[in-house]
């Protein structure tokens, strides 16, 4: 069997608007070919499309900013793992996981591949600010009962999440707020010191 103890999982967590898409991508973009970006929201997003009774249930979900149930988002990262093969790459995941089941799920995931269990990134940014963010945005699904309720349901799934990565020393605290350059900054710095094993030197 492959040796996958230098392969990094991050998950990546944040309230909407925090910012925490840009650093994936930065992530990504620094960790080269070997990674693989896992995006829940995008994945869900074209399914909504769709014309069948899922898509439906979802279109209703995003629409009325609650969260995925956790069988569909565990069903979703877990189909790209076994059906793109890339569990032997470094695996970020951007919007999953919504719930500390969830969480433990990829870390079972990860255990059963023999890689190291993930590190959380939470990218703080306080909810003023971040609903600002998002009317700014104006994208379709960002209506203000929308955004407020998704600030809710993140305090009541996400939260302990945080505090399970937190409790198992796993978690990376970054101050998200400064223009992206900044927030990289501290988030690169975090990531060396925490990974410094396995990063990879610039």
């Amino acid at each position: 069997m492959e040796d996958l103890s230098n392969k990094i999982a991050i998950t990546f967590l944040g309230r909407s608007g925090s910012g925490k898409g840009t650093q994936v991508v930065r992530v990504v973009e620094y960790l080269g070919k070997d990674a693989y970006r896992i995006e829940t929201g995008k994945i869900l997003r074209t399914l909504a499309q769709k014309n069948n009774p899922t898509a439906d249930f979802i279109k209703h979900i995003l629409e009325s900013g609650q969260f995925v149930p956790f069988w569909l988002t565990v069903f979703l990262w877990t189909r790209e793992l076994v059906e793109e093969g890339v569990a032997n790459r470094h695996l970020i995941l951007d919007g999953s996981p919504r719930m500390l089941m969830e969480a433990k799920t990829f870390d079972d995931v990860m255990e059963a591949h023999k890689r190291p269990l993930p590190i959380g990134v939470y990218i703080d940014v306080d909810e003023a600010e971040v609903t600002k963010r998002l009317l700014l945005r104006g994208r379709a699904d960002d209506s203000e009962s929308t955004i407020k309720n998704r600030m809710k349901s993140f305090e009541q799934h996400v939260f302990p999440i945080i505090d399970y990565y937190k409790k198992d020393g796993r978690l990376i605290h970054v101050n998200g707020n400064g223009t992206p350059g900044e927030v990289w900054a501290r988030l690169s710095n975090a990531l060396k010191e925490r990974l410094k094993e396995v990063w990879p030197s610039p």
